[in-house]
């Protein structure tokens, strides 16, 4: 078996193996034109008009909003998104400005400035090879020139602003995905493709796939039940919909492990099994119980305070109380998750500060039907390896404190499904990138019979 490889991550999510053949590829953006687009100085100058007027605005924004925008020249791609929210905080230091915000730390690009005519002269000015279209406009008629137009659909004409003609990529924002539906990794791998479909338009290298019409379709699938489901629970807070999302996710990893150990993949293919992850979308489980781990971590580590420096006590108080219930019904869950995995009188941890749910040979026997065993190779090998990986990282999530009471590290917690995901997400690499080669290999072989049959079958004359 080849060495893993864990592939890289964007968004807090592995990329997924079907863009690599796009990412193997060098983006050479031609060199922007020489002349200046005079955009940065319009904002700028906009937002010290604003000053002058007695606006709100202090000097770190201004600059930030000039430092956004760079650099000044024509061509290259514009990403257009909200404005800021209220709370928003500007530091001299622009990065840690970005750092502040995970909307400006997933982009760290311009955004939407709410005087529609400016941002429109500063287009004119940037001249920009591609807009990548991230708002919604505020108004129910206006300011729609460069609006997204829904998450999963696609903008397969020109756009005409002002009697000027634009190559737009339709996106959304990413606020979406990373703050309010932020266990849907699927929305972040959306994100990703039409964020380097709005690249690679600008240089002329984008090439559209098939699979990607799927993964927007879902996208848009996953909006509308979004919908659907706060007007069923109309009480309900965002750490309820995840929290009964979280049991969904784990009740689908524990009918896929119970698979692998009853032996219901063993007569499939690697080709079948990997379609079949595929088309039953498993392969976003572990990403999407690692984002709710990671939201969990994040607001214990600094969320509560963060909320509190800008004066939203209130909500911080009701977050914290959601937040821990969340983390509740997460650790409930992932303990019946390795419960249900036991093996027959295998031995729990009792020793006190003994590492584990299971002790070490508790563990072994209650995988042993997980393999992999040595007559599986390719993505059967590694689907399982990957599963191993989460288990035996999620069983040394725990420690014993005696009398069967256990303490439980989250951050191993999100360890444990980091790591599968990234597995997992390798295994299909590894098999997609063998199926290319494989599909290379066969095209060559009838390139070369046509050519010798066209040698043999030369007319001949009388």
């Amino acid at each position: 078996m080849a060495d893993v490889r864990l592939p890289g991550s964007c968004l807090g999510v592995p990329i997924d193996h079907r863009l690599e053949p796009l990412l193997g590829t060098r983006l050479a953006t031609p060199d922007p034109f020489v002349s200046p687009g005079g955009h940065a100085r319009a904002i700028e100058s906009y937002g010290r008009c604003l000053q002058n007027n007695g606006e709100d605005i202090s000097d770190k924004e201004a600059k930030f909003a000039k430092w956004l925008a760079m650099p000044e020249t024509k061509g290259g791609v514009v990403i257009v998104l909200q404005q800021p929210a209220e709370h928003q905080r500007y530091f001299s230091d622009h990065h840690q400005t970005v750092k502040d915000c995970d909307t400006l730390d997933a982009v760290d690009e311009e955004e939407l400035n709410e005087a529609y005519a400016i941002f429109l002269e500063m287009i004119q000015q940037k001249q920009p090879d591609v807009v990548f279209c991230c708002y919604r406009s505020p108004h129910s008629t206006k300011y729609k020139g460069f609006q997204c137009i829904g998450i999963g659909r696609t903008r397969d004409y020109r756009v005409t602003v002002q009697g000027q003609r634009y190559t737009c990529v339709n996106g959304f924002h990413p606020s979406y995905a990373l703050n309010y539906l932020e266990d849907k990794s699927a929305l972040r791998s959306l994100f990703i493709i039409e964020a380097m479909q709005a690249f690679r338009r600008a240089n002329g290298t984008w090439k559209r796939s098939p699979w990607m019409t799927d993964v927007r379709e879902n996208c848009t699938a996953i909006v509308r039940k979004d919908i659907e489901d706060k007007q069923d629970q109309p009480r309900w807070t965002k750490h309820d919909f995840q929290r009964e999302r979280f049991q969904i996710y784990m009740d689908y990893v524990t009918r896929m492990l119970d698979s692998l150990k009853s032996g219901a993949y063993d007569d499939m293919t690697n080709d079948d099994l990997y379609d079949l992850i595929l088309k039953e979308r498993y392969n976003v489980l572990f990403p999407n119980c690692l984002l709710i781990l990671v939201k969990i971590i994040k607001f214990l580590d600094r969320g509560g305070d963060r909320l509190q420096d800008k004066g939203f006590e209130q909500l911080r108080q009701r977050e914290e109380r959601d937040i821990r219930d969340l983390r509740r019904n997460v650790e409930k869950r992932c303990n019946e998750f390795l419960r249900s995995l036991r093996a027959a009188r295998a031995p729990f941890q009792v020793e006190r500060g003994g590492k584990g749910l299971f002790t070490s040979a508790g563990l072994n026997k209650s995988l042993l039907r997980l393999g992999p065993f040595k007559h599986q190779s390719g993505f059967q090998y590694n689907l399982r390896l990957s599963f191993l990986s989460l288990v035996r990282i999620l069983n040394g999530a725990y420690t014993c404190q005696g009398r069967m009471v256990y303490d439980i590290d989250r951050n191993e917690l999100a360890r444990a499904f980091r790591l599968a995901a990234g597995h997992l997400e390798w295994g299909m690499a590894q098999h997609a990138g063998s199926t290319r080669r494989r599909a290379s290999e066969e095209d060559l072989a009838i390139s070369s019979r046509f050519n010798l049959l066209t040698i043999g079958g030369s007319p001949q004359t009388d």
